[in-house]
């Protein structure tokens, strides 16, 4: 078996999982009103109507969930977050399934969530929550901002991301602007980061099949077609063919051009074309 395998293997595990998880929490998330009305959920009694006009601006507020897995951060974040008028923290979380179990009965209008966490990454947990509950803004925060990333959580549908280090005002500015307006307008790679992945052939690996990424994989070890063919139970004239259809639309020239290519590929950009199979 090879890594490509494990790792598609894997993706398809947290797949089902978040399929499944995110199935659970449906009912809890779909009582949560757009963000122009996000402190409200259908229904409410009389008496809830007429509470004073302080509770009633306590909960005006945006509720918060911050998931991070370190607690400094999430006590800073949730410190920061709570000093403003705005918004109102109720959940704190430092993990994939902390977060799906909180959400399966908590109401949360806006998640600031970090990308890397402990057991999976940020971002599986903002496919689940764009999948299942689109009407919670999701604002990514990463001390490792690259191209690879920005193309993933813009193919997410994320509403914000931004470098952690920011300062507390500048995370909160941004927040604000994810989370106010009708209509949300998501988040867009800049033109430069999609031309420098289209230079270094990201964005065409993307459109690769599963096993056109496994045999991108062997050939970059040096296989012949005889011994890739073995590995992916195709017959070699079909490896061939794969191989040379690979070489039209990643604009190479030969087998030793598509190895480099893949053998190039950082940790980031692989862990994102793979992990989208």
């Amino acid at each position: 078996m090879t890594s490509i395998t494990v790792r598609c293997e894997r993706a398809d595990r947290i797949k089902t999982k978040v399929n499944c998880i995110c199935s659970m929490k449906r009912i809890a998330l779909s009582g949560t009103a757009n963000v122009g009305n996000v402190h409200h959920t259908r229904g409410g009694s009389t008496a809830m109507k007429s509470e004073s006009s302080t509770k009633e601006a306590e909960t005006s507020k945006v509720r918060v969930l911050v998931c991070d897995d370190h607690s400094i951060v999430r006590e800073a974040l949730t410190t920061v977050l709570n000093a403003s008028s705005s918004f109102e923290v109720t959940a704190q979380t430092e993990g994939f399934d902390d977060t799906i179990e909180l959400l399966t009965d908590t109401d949360v209008d806006a998640v600031v969530l970090d990308i890397r966490l402990k057991g999976t990454s940020g971002l599986e947990l903002a496919r689940c929550l764009r999948q299942d509950a689109p009407s919670v803004r999701i604002l990514l925060l990463t001390g490792f901002l690259n191209d690879e990333i920005l193309l993933e959580a813009e193919a997410i549908g994320v509403d914000g991301i931004m470098d952690k280090s920011s300062p507390p005002e500048d995370i909160v500015e941004r927040l604000t602007s994810v989370v106010t307006g009708s209509r949300r307008t998501g988040f867009t790679v800049p033109l430069e980061v999609k031309r420098r992945l289209d230079e270094r052939g990201v964005l065409a690996l993307l459109s690769l099949s599963r096993t056109d990424l496994e045999i991108l994989e062997l050939l970059g070890q040096g296989m012949t077609d005889k011994q890739i063919s073995q590995r992916v139970f195709l017959g070699a004239q079909t490896v061939r063919n794969r191989v040379s259809r690979m070489l039209t639309v990643l604009g190479r020239e030969n087998r030793t051009q598509l190895a480099l290519l893949f053998n190039g590929l950082d940790e980031s950009a692989r862990a994102m074309i793979f992990g989208s199979r």
